[in-house]
């Protein structure tokens, strides 16, 4: 059976910002031979890294397949993590063992394996437990982009999530081409996603050269949002400074209020998120399972603030004893819960009002908290670690619960003839970014560099190198 892979080599590379140091969040796989790979190691799998379970049985592999077919399959991978290194870790740890156990890996069916091993990383992921918030200034669990090539006896099978580039180079082409777009904000063909998924953005601005951020939730003002950021590439006109209601932060929802001038792609962040992703494996914050269980608990604390001051108000106004649920010492007390409170000294507090410091202090000691929130988000004792966060835990209402995952899950899939194929090029926005803008130079290092794959990783690698981000390239030429 002719493969078109007797010639197939490939390279493989993975450091910090500075050659001689490790990366911090990326991640590649480099595996020439899969089933090879995963009948060595999946005895070895160690559940003990992120608390995971045994990724299940990969009978196709361990049972048998013609030995000159087997040796054919190949997967190489770049894991771009964000916000701490567990989610890129955990992808290139289980990705081999998971995508070999699926039914649709067995019955040949790979594009749709890919799709489906996708869905369950990010699933085991979430399930993992020592899957928590990891650096000191991150509130939430990582993600991580992940690009990946699947090489079988006839196709090639790219998956692409997040903005990690793929670059291939067709035989008959006179270049190397990214055959995808990625999954950013000025991917105008998520913006659907993006509106119908009710996630809220966060929008960078000035005023007098001082910058900050507001929170934009509502429907009308995310369309509006997005619609001027596509029309023209011009800054936004700011809200005046003192009429934000938390330092660098306000909430936008009612039409009067909304943005009125142009917007560049890179003001807009969707959530509570520094990056630009939209696509990604994690980021656990953006499943409706956890965003909308919070809301649910910034709900709870306001109904039972109103409830308990009404409830001490007629207490006092009727100069009745005070009900026994408020003076309960084993819950949670409200500022205005104090002894000896008057009627006078009750009226000059708003039950509607409330502080960062109350509100936390409640949420922490709830079940849902314990059970499932805790896991996921953590909650600093000042708002100064992140003004974000505390404007979302005074705006947010139920109507601002998501409806589906506020980023995109399932990976692009394209499939390409072997015989086809000239070389193809895995790598981390580290290495290449603005594919678009730099084409000519990214695809000159790549033409002049096809035959010696180790200079052509080089040499890219160089290329951003004053980004001073990670960088993962992996290159296979057939």
């Amino acid at each position: 059976m002719k493969t078109y892979l007797e010639n197939f080599e490939s390279y493989g590379i993975c450091v910090g910002g500075n050659t001689n140091e490790p990366s911090k969040e990326d991640r590649i796989l480099v595996i020439d031979d899969l089933f090879e790979y995963v009948r060595t190691n999946y005895n070895r799998y160690k559940t003990s890294l992120f608390g995971d379970t045994k990724p299940p049985y990969p009978e196709i592999v361990l049972k048998g397949m013609p030995a000159d077919e087997a040796s054919c399959f190949k997967l190489y991978g770049v894991f771009d993590g964000h916000c701490g290194s567990i989610a890129s870790s955990f992808v290139k740890q289980r990705f081999p063992f998971e995508l070999c156990a699926t039914a649709d890996f067995k019955a040949g069916n790979y594009k749709e394996a890919l799709i489906k091993t996708f869905t369950n990383l990010h699933k085991e992921l979430l399930s993992c437990s020592k899957y928590s918030p990891e650096l000191f200034d991150c509130l939430f669990c990582a993600g991580t982009t992940a690009s990946v090539a699947l090489v079988t006896p006839t196709f090639t099978y790219f998956a692409f999530l997040g903005d990690s580039p793929i670059i291939t180079w067709r035989n008959k082409a006179a270049g190397p081409e990214f055959p995808f777009s990625e999954h950013c904000i000025d991917n105008f063909k998520l913006h659907n996603k993006i509106i119908e998924s009710n996630i809220f953005f966060s929008v960078y601005l000035e005023d007098e050269n001082e910058p900050y951020q507001i929170l934009a939730a509502g429907d009308k003002t995310r369309v509006d949002i997005l619609e001027r950021m596509k029309k023209d590439y011009e800054k936004p006109h700011a809200l005046p400074y003192n009429k934000c209601q938390y330092p660098m932060d306000a909430l936008i929802e009612k039409e009067d209020l909304r943005v009125k001038s142009k917007i560049y792609p890179d003001d807009i962040r969707v959530g509570f998120s520094k990056l630009n992703v939209l696509g990604s494996i994690g980021d656990s914050i953006y499943d409706p399972k956890i965003f909308n269980a919070l809301i649910d608990e910034i709900e709870h604390y306001r109904k039972e603030r109103v409830k308990i001051y009404d409830a001490l108000m007629k207490a006092l106004v009727s100069k009745k004893n005070v009900p026994e649920a408020i003076t309960d010492p084993r819950k949670f007390k409200f500022e205005f819960e104090k002894p000896n409170m008057t009627v006078e000294e009750l009226k000059t507090i708003s039950p509607l009002t409330y502080t960062y410091d109350s509100i936390r202090a409640f949420i922490v000691k709830q079940e849902r908290w314990q059970k499932l929130l805790k896991k996921h988000i953590r909650l600093p004792e000042s708002f100064d670690t992140s003004s974000l966060l505390c404007s979302a835990l005074m705006n947010f209402r139920p109507q601002h619960k998501l409806k589906a995952s506020g980023l995109k899950r399932q990976p692009d899939v394209v499939a390409v003839l072997n015989c086809d194929l000239k070389l193809f090029v895995l790598a981390s926005d580290g290495v290449i970014k603005f594919y678009n803008t730099f084409k000519n130079k990214y695809n000159d290092i790549i033409i002049k560099n096809h035959d010696n794959l180790k200079n052509m990783a080089r040499i890219l690698m160089e290329y951003m190198s004053f980004l001073g981000d990670d960088r993962s390239v992996v290159c296979c030429h057939y």
